[in-house]
């Protein structure tokens, strides 16, 4: 056989393969939508058969979970018929799945609103395991506002509920979600070994898509210390599963994450490549938050190619949409990116407001004292988690009152040196007032005295002038007078 006799055979081979492969596809997707049209089929069986609107309500409920419907206004909907059969615990997890809603496009202040009702239906309920997933919840509001401190309690509160039910289905996300606390922290060792521990559990469980993302948190924080080879290694391995099971949003993030390591290696070829992959899958499921965090380290790339006005463009972009959702994280990334970029186009002004920006950022995230309360209440669950089922709750409300104790302490101190100080200027002010007073009034005294001496010494001085003119009033009339005295002399003469 020739070498085209060759080629046309492998061609022919290749089209068969094709033909065969396209068959099996088909085949296979008409199975699993003909078996989702039957359980679909099997609810809107049941709604049509059962009048009681609590089974009503649940398999509505069932329907929205099983077609993934992310419409607020169908939960909402929802919401109203619970509210009117007065079903509490199916309000807390219509309520919860908004939450998720809102969380998922970015809107977390709404988010952590649904989260709190389920807190306070839950509570009442006494209902554990939904109280667990709601702490869950509202620590991830938390770690996405980069709020530390409140992340990590309510991520603790929990685990500890999760543990000592033996929840060991939903016990891996808070560990994972733990570990991107530590993560945050720069404390890497602590965060993988939480995401072993989440790892270990979603294998037991076969959760592939948690087992994708224990590797891939794993791997970042190896690439965080430097290690950029079991980095890599960990992150394939979990882009592998990803692409396995056809995991669009986890694609889009193994391909950020390998991009990353490729921008470290200074290898911006390939880190391009896979940001942009990276790009256009998250572009495409309309995940906001990663779109933002590609784009600012897109922009980076371009700048460590000297393509400064791409990278503004894109660190522009990425800020602009970290600020309408509130991620600090992404908005510290784009603000450090445009710093640089303003730099170089010689824009000092907007590269010194970037900066400040970057700076605000940086400090509500990684706050040092925050940074200590984590790690003690961390490391104080680890220890006590034998003692009780709620020690860690335990331990991270007293750790917090004690904060607020000090806290309250120190503002006391503060208030009574403040008013020592007071009381001492006071002192001080009345002092100098009284020495004035007392000083005015002896210098009035002294004026008085300066003014009666002047008149005494006045009425002297009129008292001796009087007497002098009255002396020589009286010498006057005593003593001859000149005109008497010639007389006498010329009379004397005469008597001669």
């Amino acid at each position: 056989m020739n070498s085209s006799d060759k080629f046309g055979a492998v061609f022919v081979y290749i089209c068969y393969m094709r033909k065969i492969t396209i068959l099996f596809l088909f085949f296979t997707f008409s199975l699993l939508s003909s078996a989702q049209d039957k359980v679909v089929d099997s609810l809107n069986s049941i709604l049509r058969t059962h009048s009681n609107d609590t089974v009503a309500l649940k398999v509505k409920m069932a329907l929205g979970d099983y077609l993934e419907i992310f419409r607020v206004s169908f939960w909402d909907s929802l919401l109203v018929e619970a509210q009117r059969i007065g079903t509490t615990q199916n309000q807390s997890t219509i309520i919860n799945n908004m939450g998720f809603i809102y969380m998922n496009s970015g809107e977390l202040d709404k988010a952590l609103e649904c989260f709190e009702k389920c807190l306070k239906i839950d509570s009442e309920n006494q209902d554990k395991k939904n109280l667990s997933y709601t702490y869950h919840n509202i620590g991830m509001i938390y770690t996405n506002k980069g709020n530390v401190q409140m992340a990590l309690d309510y991520y603790l509160k929990s685990l500890a509920i999760k543990e000592a039910s033996g929840d060991k289905k939903q016990m891996p996300q808070t560990l994972n979600n733990l570990g991107y606390v530590y993560s945050n922290q720069n404390d890497y060792p602590v965060a993988i070994d939480y995401y072993r521990k989440s790892l270990a559990l979603y294998k037991e469980a076969s959760d592939k898509r948690g087992e994708a993302l224990s590797y891939n948190n794993i791997g970042f924080n190896y690439v965080k210390q430097g290690d950029t080879i079991n980095g890599l290694e960990y992150y394939h391995k979990g882009l592998a599963i990803r692409e396995e099971i056809g995991d669009k949003k986890g694609i889009g993030y193994s391909l950020h994450n390998i991009g990353g390591v490729y921008l470290e290696k200074k290898d911006y070829k390939n880190a391009l490549e896979f940001f942009k992959k990276s790009l256009e899958i998250k572009t495409e499921i309309g995940d906001k938050g990663g779109v933002a965090q590609t784009l600012s380290a897109l922009g980076a790339t371009y700048l460590k190619l000297g393509e400064v006005d791409k990278a503004l463009d894109a660190g522009s972009k990425s800020l602009a949409l970290s600020q309408q959702l509130g991620f600090a994280p992404t908005i510290k990334d784009a603000a450090k990116l445009l710093t640089s970029v303003y730099k170089e186009k010689k824009n000092y002004l907007k590269a010194f407001e970037m900066q400040q920006l970057y700076f605000t950022m940086r400090d509500s995230i990684t706050n040092q004292e925050t940074q200590k309360l984590s790690i003690k209440q961390g490391y104080k669950y680890e220890y006590d988690k034998k003692a009780a089922a709620d020690s860690i709750t335990v331990a991270s409300e007293k750790a917090i009152t004690q904060l607020q104790l000090q806290k309250e302490q120190t503002q006391r101190y503060a208030l009574y040196g403040g008013l020592i100080l007071l009381l001492i200027f006071g002192g001080f002010m009345y002092n100098r007032f009284k020495v004035t007073q007392k000083q005015k009034v002896l210098i009035e005294i002294k004026n008085k005295e300066t003014e009666i001496q002047k008149e005494i010494i006045e009425e002297k001085q009129k008292e001796i002038i009087d007497s002098i003119t009255y002396a020589r009033r009286i010498q006057k009339s005593l003593l001859p007078t000149e005109k008497y005295i010639q007389s006498s002399i010329k009379r004397l003469k005469n008597n001669d």
